[in-house]
Protein backbone atom coordinates (compact mmCIF):
# COMPACT_ATOMS: atom_id res chain seq x y z
CA UNK A 1 0.00 0.00 0.00
CA UNK A 2 2.99 2.65 0.56
CA UNK A 3 4.69 1.40 -2.50
CA UNK A 4 1.63 2.35 -4.34
CA UNK A 5 1.22 6.15 -2.47
CA UNK A 6 4.50 6.46 -2.90
CA UNK A 7 4.51 5.33 -6.78
CA UNK A 8 1.66 8.04 -7.59
CA UNK A 9 3.59 10.86 -5.57
CA UNK A 10 6.85 9.95 -7.79
CA UNK A 11 3.80 10.55 -10.61
CA UNK A 12 2.85 14.13 -9.71
CA UNK A 13 5.64 15.48 -9.52
CA UNK A 14 6.82 14.54 -12.79
CA UNK A 15 3.63 15.69 -13.87
CA UNK A 16 3.95 18.91 -12.22
CA UNK A 17 7.21 19.29 -14.03
CA UNK A 18 5.73 18.59 -17.18
CA UNK A 19 3.10 20.90 -16.53
CA UNK A 20 5.90 23.75 -15.39
CA UNK A 21 7.73 23.01 -18.58
CA UNK A 22 5.00 23.57 -21.17
CA UNK A 23 3.41 26.21 -19.36
CA UNK A 24 5.25 29.75 -19.10
CA UNK A 25 4.44 31.20 -22.35
CA UNK A 26 2.51 31.44 -25.51
CA UNK A 27 3.24 34.29 -27.28
CA UNK A 28 0.62 35.70 -30.85
CA UNK A 29 1.90 38.64 -32.52
CA UNK A 30 -0.41 41.19 -34.34
CA UNK A 31 1.04 43.76 -36.63
CA UNK A 32 -0.43 46.93 -38.72
CA UNK A 33 -3.75 47.52 -36.36
CA UNK A 34 -5.23 50.91 -37.23
CA UNK A 35 -5.64 53.64 -34.55
CA UNK A 36 -9.27 53.10 -33.43
CA UNK A 37 -9.45 49.49 -34.92
CA UNK A 38 -11.28 46.62 -32.37
CA UNK A 39 -9.93 42.89 -33.15
CA UNK A 40 -10.73 39.80 -30.77
CA UNK A 41 -7.91 37.67 -28.53
CA UNK A 42 -8.89 34.31 -28.36
CA UNK A 43 -8.82 32.51 -25.11
CA UNK A 44 -5.79 30.79 -23.96
CA UNK A 45 -5.57 27.45 -24.70
CA UNK A 46 -4.63 24.81 -21.82
CA UNK A 47 -0.71 23.58 -22.17
CA UNK A 48 -1.81 20.00 -20.95
CA UNK A 49 -3.62 17.61 -22.65
CA UNK A 50 -6.07 16.66 -19.97
CA UNK A 51 -6.78 19.60 -18.26
CA UNK A 52 -8.85 22.94 -19.33
CA UNK A 53 -8.82 26.77 -18.60
CA UNK A 54 -10.64 27.80 -15.69
CA UNK A 55 -10.32 31.14 -15.65
CA UNK A 56 -8.16 34.13 -17.27
CA UNK A 57 -7.64 38.14 -17.21
CA UNK A 58 -6.12 40.42 -19.85
CA UNK A 59 -4.15 43.47 -18.90
CA UNK A 60 -1.69 46.04 -20.78
CA UNK A 61 0.92 48.35 -18.80
CA UNK A 62 0.21 51.17 -20.65
CA UNK A 63 -3.05 52.93 -21.83
CA UNK A 64 -1.97 51.97 -25.80
CA UNK A 65 -4.77 49.63 -26.37
CA UNK A 66 -8.16 49.46 -24.61
CA UNK A 67 -9.57 45.95 -23.58
CA UNK A 68 -13.17 44.78 -22.57
CA UNK A 69 -14.09 41.24 -22.10
CA UNK A 70 -17.00 39.58 -23.47
CA UNK A 71 -18.57 36.73 -21.89
CA UNK A 72 -16.96 34.73 -19.35
CA UNK A 73 -14.57 32.18 -17.99
CA UNK A 74 -13.56 29.60 -21.37
CA UNK A 75 -16.10 30.49 -23.51
CA UNK A 76 -14.72 34.53 -23.56
CA UNK A 77 -12.96 36.35 -25.99
CA UNK A 78 -11.43 39.99 -25.49
CA UNK A 79 -12.44 42.72 -27.36
CA UNK A 80 -9.06 44.92 -28.18
CA UNK A 81 -9.23 48.71 -29.24
CA UNK A 82 -6.16 50.44 -30.34
CA UNK A 83 -6.00 53.72 -29.59
CA UNK A 84 -2.04 55.64 -30.28
CA UNK A 85 0.47 55.13 -32.07
CA UNK A 86 3.24 52.57 -31.17
CA UNK A 87 3.67 48.98 -29.81
CA UNK A 88 2.29 47.63 -26.60
CA UNK A 89 2.17 44.05 -25.06
CA UNK A 90 -0.68 42.77 -23.16
CA UNK A 91 -0.46 40.11 -20.87
CA UNK A 92 -3.03 37.30 -20.49
CA UNK A 93 -2.92 35.99 -16.93
CA UNK A 94 -4.78 32.73 -16.82
CA UNK A 95 -5.29 30.04 -14.43
CA UNK A 96 -6.27 26.28 -15.19
CA UNK A 97 -7.13 22.72 -13.62
CA UNK A 98 -5.41 19.39 -14.81
CA UNK A 99 -5.77 15.76 -13.83
CA UNK A 100 -3.60 12.92 -12.58
CA UNK A 101 -4.95 9.69 -11.84
CA UNK A 102 -8.87 11.52 -11.60
CA UNK A 103 -6.91 14.04 -9.35
CA UNK A 104 -7.62 17.68 -9.63
CA UNK A 105 -4.66 20.17 -9.36
CA UNK A 106 -4.18 23.37 -10.45
CA UNK A 107 -1.38 25.72 -12.37
CA UNK A 108 -0.88 29.28 -13.86
CA UNK A 109 0.22 30.36 -16.77
CA UNK A 110 1.12 33.41 -18.94
CA UNK A 111 0.37 34.35 -22.26
CA UNK A 112 1.85 37.54 -24.19
CA UNK A 113 0.40 39.21 -27.52
CA UNK A 114 2.36 42.37 -28.97
CA UNK A 115 0.01 44.45 -30.58
CA UNK A 116 1.22 47.05 -32.74
CA UNK A 117 -1.22 50.29 -33.23
CA UNK A 118 -0.51 51.99 -36.79
CA UNK A 119 -1.92 55.65 -37.19
CA UNK A 120 -4.51 56.01 -40.46
CA UNK A 121 -3.11 58.66 -42.41
CA UNK A 122 -5.87 60.43 -44.23
CA UNK A 123 -5.11 62.40 -47.06
CA UNK A 124 -8.15 64.47 -49.69
CA UNK A 125 -8.42 64.60 -53.55
CA UNK A 126 -10.42 65.87 -55.53
CA UNK A 127 -10.55 66.83 -59.71
CA UNK A 128 -9.60 70.42 -59.24
CA UNK A 129 -8.50 73.00 -56.78
CA UNK A 130 -10.79 76.16 -58.43
CA UNK A 131 -14.57 76.18 -58.69
CA UNK A 132 -17.07 78.71 -60.12
CA UNK A 133 -19.70 80.34 -58.19
CA UNK A 134 -22.96 77.71 -58.28
CA UNK A 135 -20.36 74.88 -59.61
CA UNK A 136 -19.48 71.48 -57.74
CA UNK A 137 -17.57 68.61 -57.71
CA UNK A 138 -16.71 65.59 -55.67
CA UNK A 139 -13.73 65.07 -52.94
CA UNK A 140 -12.92 61.51 -51.62
CA UNK A 141 -10.64 60.35 -48.75
CA UNK A 142 -7.62 57.90 -48.94
CA UNK A 143 -5.72 55.99 -46.28
CA UNK A 144 -2.26 55.38 -46.27
CA UNK A 145 -3.14 52.83 -43.84
CA UNK A 146 -6.56 51.80 -44.15
CA UNK A 147 -7.47 47.92 -42.65
CA UNK A 148 -9.69 46.12 -44.73
CA UNK A 149 -12.93 45.42 -42.55
CA UNK A 150 -12.81 48.42 -41.01
CA UNK A 151 -15.30 50.64 -41.89
CA UNK A 152 -14.46 54.41 -41.36
CA UNK A 153 -16.82 57.46 -40.67
CA UNK A 154 -15.59 60.61 -42.13
CA UNK A 155 -16.96 63.82 -40.72
CA UNK A 156 -16.48 67.00 -43.57
CA UNK A 157 -16.51 70.55 -42.63
CA UNK A 158 -15.82 73.49 -44.38
CA UNK A 159 -14.87 76.61 -42.55
CA UNK A 160 -16.45 79.27 -44.31
CA UNK A 161 -19.33 80.64 -46.03
CA UNK A 162 -17.18 80.53 -49.51
CA UNK A 163 -18.33 77.17 -50.06
CA UNK A 164 -20.46 74.20 -48.36
CA UNK A 165 -19.58 70.50 -48.05
CA UNK A 166 -22.01 67.64 -47.74
CA UNK A 167 -21.55 64.19 -45.39
CA UNK A 168 -20.17 62.85 -48.33
CA UNK A 169 -17.62 65.06 -49.53
CA UNK A 170 -19.82 67.06 -52.37
CA UNK A 171 -18.60 70.74 -52.21
CA UNK A 172 -20.28 73.47 -53.95
CA UNK A 173 -18.73 76.91 -54.23
CA UNK A 174 -21.02 79.55 -52.84
CA UNK A 175 -19.41 83.29 -53.75
CA UNK A 176 -15.86 84.61 -54.38
CA UNK A 177 -12.59 83.62 -52.41
CA UNK A 178 -10.98 80.61 -50.73
CA UNK A 179 -12.32 77.67 -48.59
CA UNK A 180 -10.41 74.79 -46.52
CA UNK A 181 -12.78 71.68 -46.81
CA UNK A 182 -11.25 69.52 -43.59
CA UNK A 183 -12.42 65.61 -43.38
CA UNK A 184 -11.47 63.68 -40.13
CA UNK A 185 -12.19 60.12 -39.43
CA UNK A 186 -13.62 58.23 -35.97
CA UNK A 187 -10.34 55.94 -36.51
CA UNK A 188 -8.21 58.73 -35.15
CA UNK A 189 -5.00 59.81 -37.59
CA UNK A 190 -4.92 63.47 -38.63
CA UNK A 191 -7.49 66.12 -40.07
CA UNK A 192 -6.84 66.54 -43.87
CA UNK A 193 -7.97 69.74 -45.20
CA UNK A 194 -8.29 70.32 -49.12
CA UNK A 195 -8.14 74.11 -50.13
CA UNK A 196 -10.20 75.77 -53.13
CA UNK A 197 -10.49 78.75 -54.32
CA UNK A 198 -14.40 80.39 -56.17
CA UNK A 199 -14.79 82.62 -58.55
CA UNK A 200 -16.88 84.88 -60.23
CA UNK A 201 -18.72 82.72 -63.57
CA UNK A 202 -17.83 85.78 -66.47
CA UNK A 203 -19.38 83.33 -68.94
CA UNK A 204 -15.88 83.70 -70.32
CA UNK A 205 -15.31 79.33 -69.89
CA UNK A 206 -13.57 78.15 -72.76
CA UNK A 207 -13.42 80.89 -75.40
CA UNK A 208 -11.15 80.02 -77.86
CA UNK A 209 -10.37 76.86 -80.71
CA UNK A 210 -6.49 77.42 -79.10
CA UNK A 211 -8.29 75.76 -76.01
CA UNK A 212 -7.43 79.27 -74.19
CA UNK A 213 -9.67 79.99 -71.51
CA UNK A 214 -9.83 83.40 -69.70
CA UNK A 215 -11.84 84.35 -66.10
CA UNK A 216 -11.50 86.51 -63.38
CA UNK A 217 -10.96 86.88 -59.49
CA UNK A 218 -11.58 90.58 -58.50
CA UNK A 219 -9.58 93.19 -60.56
CA UNK A 220 -7.10 89.72 -61.78
CA UNK A 221 -7.50 88.66 -65.05
CA UNK A 222 -6.47 84.86 -65.64
CA UNK A 223 -5.14 83.84 -68.86
CA UNK A 224 -4.48 79.97 -69.18
CA UNK A 225 -3.54 77.90 -72.27
CA UNK A 226 -2.76 81.05 -74.46
CA UNK A 227 -0.86 80.01 -77.76
CA UNK A 228 3.21 80.69 -77.10
CA UNK A 229 4.08 83.52 -78.88
CA UNK A 230 1.08 85.80 -79.05
CA UNK A 231 0.41 88.92 -78.42
CA UNK A 232 -1.96 89.73 -75.14
CA UNK A 233 -3.39 92.81 -75.10
CA UNK A 234 -5.67 94.58 -71.92
CA UNK A 235 -8.01 97.20 -73.85
CA UNK A 236 -10.08 99.55 -72.40
CA UNK A 237 -13.29 99.75 -73.83
CA UNK A 238 -12.33 102.97 -75.43
CA UNK A 239 -9.35 101.39 -77.46
CA UNK A 240 -6.60 102.22 -75.07
CA UNK A 241 -4.02 99.50 -74.84
CA UNK A 242 -3.45 99.29 -71.06
CA UNK A 243 -0.86 96.34 -71.11
CA UNK A 244 1.06 94.67 -73.42
CA UNK A 245 2.29 90.95 -72.53
CA UNK A 246 3.71 88.10 -74.71
CA UNK A 247 2.42 84.83 -74.11
CA UNK A 248 5.28 82.28 -73.15
CA UNK A 249 3.24 79.02 -72.48
CA UNK A 250 2.87 79.67 -69.13
CA UNK A 251 -0.34 80.98 -67.07
CA UNK A 252 -0.68 84.76 -66.48
CA UNK A 253 -2.51 87.11 -64.32
CA UNK A 254 -3.24 90.47 -65.62
CA UNK A 255 -3.57 93.11 -63.21
CA UNK A 256 -6.70 95.13 -63.98
CA UNK A 257 -6.42 99.12 -62.95
CA UNK A 258 -10.37 99.34 -61.72
CA UNK A 259 -13.80 97.73 -61.68
CA UNK A 260 -15.63 97.43 -65.05
CA UNK A 261 -15.32 95.94 -68.63
CA UNK A 262 -12.27 95.87 -70.23
CA UNK A 263 -11.45 94.10 -73.60
CA UNK A 264 -8.73 91.00 -73.96
CA UNK A 265 -6.98 90.57 -77.29
CA UNK A 266 -5.14 87.14 -77.62
CA UNK A 267 -3.60 87.51 -81.34
CA UNK A 268 -6.39 87.94 -83.76
CA UNK A 269 -8.88 87.42 -81.02
CA UNK A 270 -10.69 90.18 -78.60
CA UNK A 271 -12.60 89.09 -75.54
CA UNK A 272 -14.46 91.17 -73.20
CA UNK A 273 -14.04 90.64 -69.70
CA UNK A 274 -15.82 91.93 -66.54
CA UNK A 275 -14.22 92.63 -63.26
CA UNK A 276 -16.35 93.44 -60.55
Amino acid sequence: MKHKNYSSNIIKIFMTIMVMCVSPMMRADYFNKAVGESFILPIPKCPVKDGYVNSWSYSCSDYRVNITNRGSNDVSEAVISSYFNGTTVIECFFQYLYYINNTPYSATSYEYHQVSCIENNISISGPKSQLKVGESMQLTYNFANYTYGVTPEITWRCGSNVASVNYNGYVTALSPGEATITASSNLGGNVASYTISVIEDTGLDSMTDNNAKIWTNGLDIHVENAPINEVVNLIAINGDILSTRRSYGEDMIIKSPCKGIYLLSIGKQTYRVFCK
